[in-house]
């Protein structure tokens, strides 16, 4: 089974017929808003990477398939707003679709985990813990002043 069909049966019951609805699809609906790359090989003379919107110029899974490009392994991670802090990326290596489900799903939790625990550590409100307007504390959930969400970027 080439990586085409492998990433067919694994995202076919979200709908995802592309890496490009894969990564939109996780950037729209994770917390932290995860990048996503991927490792391509057969489409350019050398192996490479295309990350988020890059991921808009390759083709759909079947296409992949047809043409026998290859996806090598897939990337996730994130930057955190007004930190400029990097997450730990997280790759992802092709196996069969359904263990390869499983461990790009755990990649994105585990970067969304870690995204969210540094914006929680830093983006409190003026009103968060009684801190003021000093610039970097922690989120009081229960500050009633903005709800427990923090600072808005």
């Amino acid at each position: 089974m080439n990586t085409g069909h492998i990433l067919k049966l694994a995202f076919e019951d979200f709908g995802f017929e592309s890496l490009y609805e894969l990564y939109r699809n996780t950037y729209k609906f994770t917390p932290c808003g995860p990048a996503v790359g991927a490792l391509v090989q057969g489409i350019d003379k050398e192996d490479r990477w295309y990350s988020c919107e890059e991921l808009r110029t390759l083709p759909s899974f079947m296409e992949m398939a047809a043409k026998g490009v290859k996806v090598l392994r897939l990337q996730v991670g994130s930057i955190v707003e007004g930190l400029d802090v990097e997450c730990d990326s997280v790759v992802v290596e092709l196996t069969d679709p359904d263990t390869f489900s499983k461990n790009y799903w755990a990649a994105v939790d585990a970067v969304n985990e870690e995204a969210c625990q540094l914006w929680d550590e830093t983006h409190g409100c003026p009103d968060c813990f009684g801190y003021g307007e000093e610039e970097m504390h922690p989120i009081d959930p229960e500050c009633e002043s903005c709800g427990g969400f923090g600072v808005v970027i």
